[in-house]
C-alpha cells in the first residue's frame, strides 16, 4: 500500500513556517499578491495572483512553487556533501564516504559515459536475446526486477493488512511505460496521437541498439501491443485506492492455479524468497499477465524486455540514450530541457543511497530544537483533534471510541530514523562504470526488501529519506512522518508569527494526521490493521459528507477540458478539509488571551488564511497539469486553497465573505467531516 504524501516537489509545491512562542512577526509578502481580487471571490488570486503572472518555469521543470525552490537549495547542500566525497581521498573501504564518492564520481564521467554508450548492458541484451522458453521468459523478468526494471508485474514486501506485525511478500501491477492504463485505451485524437508518439519513441530507443529502422517499428509495434493487453488487465487507479480492492492474501500454490502460465515457486525461489503467504494485488491481472506468457510468442517477450530495459537503463548510458528518453518526458510534461548533469547525479544518488547521503545532510542542516518545536506543534494539532472527534454529533459513542483510541496509538516520526540505513552490503568498486553502479545500489535494495518476507515488520524504518522536502502518513504503522528536509526556512521560521506557523505547517501537520481519517485510513485501526470499526449508520454518513467532496472537486477545470478527478483525489482532499480545520482549531487556543491586533493590515485570523493560501502558491506547465489530472491523487495547489476555503465558515468570517460569494459554498452543498 503507497504512503500517502504531501506531492510537495514532484508537481506541486508547498511552502510553510515554524512553530514557536510568539515570535517576531513575518511580514506578508505583499509583492506576490492581487489585490485587486477581492479575497471573496478567488482567494488564491488574492494571494498569490501577482507572483502568478509574472514566475518563471525554469526550463529543465515542469513546474515551480515555494516548495520547488526550498528542494533546489536542499540539493545545494546535497551537492557539496557529494562533490566533498567524490574528492575525498583515502576514505575508509565500503565506508559511507567511500560509496556516496565512487557513485556520484561514475555518474559524473559524462565522457566515459559516451565512450561506453550501450555495452554496460551487452550481458542483458544478449540473455534476452537468447530467450526461447518461458523458463527463460521469467528468470530474465526476476533478474531484470532486482535490476530496477518495470515489468509485467511488480514484486515486494509490505505488511500484511490484517497482521501488521508481520511482513509479507506481494505482487501487484506493473510493466507500463506510459504513466497509467487510461493512456493506452482512450480512444480520442489526443489519446491516440500519444500513442503514435509513444510508439515512435519505442521504435527510435530500440534503434539505438543496432538493427534497422523497419525492423525498429516492427518490434515497437508489437511491444505497444503487448502493454496494451497488460493495461486492459490492470486495475484503475481510482479502484486501487480502495484498500479491500488490492487485499488479497493467497499461497503460492493458489497463485499457479489462477496463473498457470508462469512456474511461480521457481520465480519466488529465483528472487530470494519461500512465501508462506502473498498478497495479490489484483488476482485478474496477474491471471492476464500467466495467458500472455503462455499465448503471446517469445520473440514479442523478447521485443518487450529489450524496450523496457534499455528504457530503464537509459538515464545512466550515453546522451543519445539519455536525450531519446527525455523526448517522452517533455512530451508528457512539457519540459524544455534536462536538468543540468550533477543534478541528474544527486537525484539518483539520493534515490540509490538516501540514508548514507541523509546522515550527512542531518549533520549539518537539522538541530535537536528543530525536532522539539515540531513535536510541540503536533501535540497541538493531535489535542485539537482530539477535541473535535469528542464533539462530533454526527459519530456515535462506539465509533467515537475507535476513532479516539486510534488517535492515542498514533506514531510520530521527525527529521530522521533513530538507526540509519546499513550498506554495508553494499560495495561500488572503484572504477565502476555508472551504470553498474546503479544497477548495484538497485540489486543491493531488491535483496534487501526480499529479505523482509515473513519477517517481523520494522517498525522504526522510514518510507522517505531525511533530506525529502515533504511528508507522509502510513495506515499500515498508524504514523505520520515529518523528514528535515521539510522542516528549513520556510518551513521552519522561528521568526514568523503564530498565524502563519499554524496556516503553513499546522496544515500540513494537520493534513498528515487527518489521513488517518481519510476515505482509505478510516479503514485501518490502532494498530495499523484493515478492521471495520465503524457502525454503519456512521460510515453511511462519512460516504455522504466525502461524496459531497468528491463531487466539488469533480467540477473544478485543470486545462482545457480536463478536470480534477474527485475520486482519485478524494483522500487528499478530505485530508486538506480535515488539517485545515484542526490547525485552525489549534491556532484559535494558541491565541486565547493574547493579542489580536493586525499586523501589516491583516487580522492573525486573516495571516492564517493568507498562510495556507501561499503555501500552495504553484505554476504548472499545461501539458503536467494533464498528466497530474489523470494520474496524481493531489489536487492542484489553486484548487487545494478554494476548494478547502470555501467550505468553512471560519474563512468566510475572517474575511466578511457573504452567502453567494464565490468562495462561500451553500450550507445545502457545504462539506464538513472532521
Amino acid at each position: 500500500m503507497k504512503l500517502r504524501a504531501l506531492a510537495l516537489v514532484a508537481i506541486v509545491a508547498a511552502s510553510s513556517t515554524a512553530l514557536g512562542a510568539q515570535a517576531a512577526s513575518k511580514a506578508v509578502d505583499r509583492t506576490n499578491m492581487d489585490t485587486t481580487c477581492a479575497p471573496c471571490t478567488d482567494f488564491y488570486r488574492f494571494v498569490n495572483g501577482r507572483w502568478q503572472d509574472t514566475a518563471t518555469i525554469p526550463a529543465s521543470y515542469p513546474g515551480i512553487g515555494v516548495g520547488r525552490e526550498v528542494y533546489d537549495r536542499s540539493l545545494d547542500v546535497l551537492h557539496a556533501i557529494l562533490e566533498d566525497a567524490a574528492k575525498t581521498r583515502g576514505a575508509a573501504p565500503n565506508s559511507n564516504t567511500q560509496k556516496l564518492g565512487a557513485f556520484y564520481g561514475a555518474c559524473s564521467d559524462s565522457s566515459r559515459a559516451e565512450k561506453l554508450g550501450a555495452t554496460p548492458m551487452a550481458a542483458d541484451l544478449a540473455r534476452i536475446a537468447a530467450i526461447r522458453t518461458p523458463a527463460m521468459l521469467q528468470a530474465e523478468l526476476a533478474r531484470q526486477q532486482a535490476n530496477g526494471a518495470d515489468l509485467a508485474f511488480s514484486v515486494g514486501t509490505e505488511p500484511d493488512f490484517k497482521n501488521t506485525k508481520l511482513t509479507v511478500a506481494a505482487l501487484g501491477q506493473g510493466g507500463l511505460g506510459l504513466p497509467d492504463r487510461e493512456y493506452y485505451l482512450g480512444d480520442d485524437s489526443a489519446s491516440v496521437k500519444l500513442r503514435e508518439s509513444y510508439r515512435a519513441h519505442i521504435a527510435r530507443t530500440l534503434r539505438l541498439l543496432g538493427g534497422t529502422p523497419a525492423g525498429a517499428a516492427d518490434e515497437a509495434k508489437r511491444v505497444l501491443a503487448l502493454e496494451t493487453s497488460l493495461a486492459k488487465a490492470a486495475m484503475p487507479l481510482e479502484e486501487q485506492r480502495d484498500p479491500k480492492n488490492i487485499y488479497h492474501p493467497l499461497t503460492v500454490d493458489s497463485i499457479a492455479r489462477i496463473a498457470p502460465g508462469v512456474n511461480w515457486k521457481a520465480y519466488f525461489a529465483s528472487v530470494g524468497m519461500t512465501p508462506k503467504s502473498v498478497i495479490v494485488q489484483s488476482p485478474s491481472y496477474l491471471t492476464a499477465v500467466g495467458k500472455l506468457v503462455s499465448s503471446v510468442p517469445m520473440a514479442t517477450w523478447r521485443d518487450y524486455l529489450r524496450w523496457r530495459v534499455t528504457d530503464n537503463a537509459s538515464p545512466y548510458l550515453s546522451s543519445r540514450f539519455v536525450n531519446e528518453r527525455f523526448t517522452m518526458r517533455a512530451l508528457l510534461t512539457g519540459a524544455k530541457s534536462l536538468p543540468p548533469r550533477w543534478k541528474r547525479c544527486m537525484t539518483t544518488t539520493d534515490a540509490s543511497l538516501g540514508e548514507a547521503l541523509g546522515a550527512a545532510y542531518v549533520a549539518k542542516e537539522f538541530s535537536p530544537e528543530a525536532k522539539a518545536r515540531a513535536l510541540a506543534m503536533v501535540g497541538n494539532l493531535e489535542a485539537a483533534l482530539r477535541d473535535r472527534i469528542s464533539t462530533l454529533d454526527w459519530m456515535s459513542e462506539a465509533t467515537r471510541k475507535e476513532a479516539l483510541a486510534k488517535l492515542a496509538a498514533f506514531r510520530v516520526k521527525i527529521g530522521y530514523p533513530d538507526r540509519f540505513r546499513d550498506y554495508s552490503g553494499l560495495r561500488i568498486p572503484p572504477g565502476a562504470s555508472y551504470y553498474a553502479s546503479v544497477m548495484l545500489a538497485n540489486q543491493f535494495e531488491f535483496r534487501r526488501q526480499m529479505a523482509k518476507s515473513d519477517k517481523p515488520t520494522d517498525r522504526n524504518e522510514w518510507g522517505m529519506t531525511p533530506q525529502t522536502v515533504d511528508a507522509y502518513n502510513d495506515a499500515l504503522n498508524n504514523e505520520i512522518v515529518f523528514p528535515a528536509g521539510i522542516m528549513q526556512p520556510p518551513f521552519f521560521d522561528a521568526t514568523a508569527d503564530d498565524a502563519s506557523n499554524y496556516g503553513a505547517m499546522g496544515a500540513i501537520i494537520g493534513h498528515e494526521i487527518t489521513h488517518g481519517y481519510d476515505d482509505e485510513g478510516r479503514q485501518f485501526d490502532a494498530s495499523g490493521a484493515l478492521r471495520d470499526w465503524w457502525t454503519k449508520d456512521d460510515a453511511d454518513k462519512y460516504d455522504v459528507a466525502a461524496g459531497r467532496i468528491r463531487d466539488q472537486y469533480s467540477s473544478y477545470i485543470v486545462a482545457d477540458t480536463f478536470h480534477v478527478n474527485g475520486k482519485l483525489t478524494l483522500g487528499e482532499n478530505i485530508a486538506d478539509f480535515g488539517g485545515l480545520k484542526i490547525a485552525y482549531a489549534a491556532f484559535e487556543k494558541a491565541m486565547s488571551g493574547r493579542s489580536r491586533a493586525p499586523i501589516d493590515g491583516f487580522t492573525p485570523e486573516q495571516r492564517f488564511f493568507i498562510a495556507y493560501a501561499s503555501a500552495w502558491r504553484t505554476k504548472i506547465r499545461p501539458e503536467t497539469m494533464i498528466l497530474q489530472s489523470r494520474t496524481d491523487p493531489h489536487s492542484p495547489g489553486e484548487w487545494r486553497v478554494i476548494g478547502a476555503l470555501s467550505n468553512l465558515p471560519e474563512f468566510a468570517q475572517a474575511f466578511g465573505c457573504k452567502a453567494g460569494d464565490p468562495m462561500v459554498r451553500g450550507e445545502a452543498i457545504r462539506a464538513t467531516i472532521w
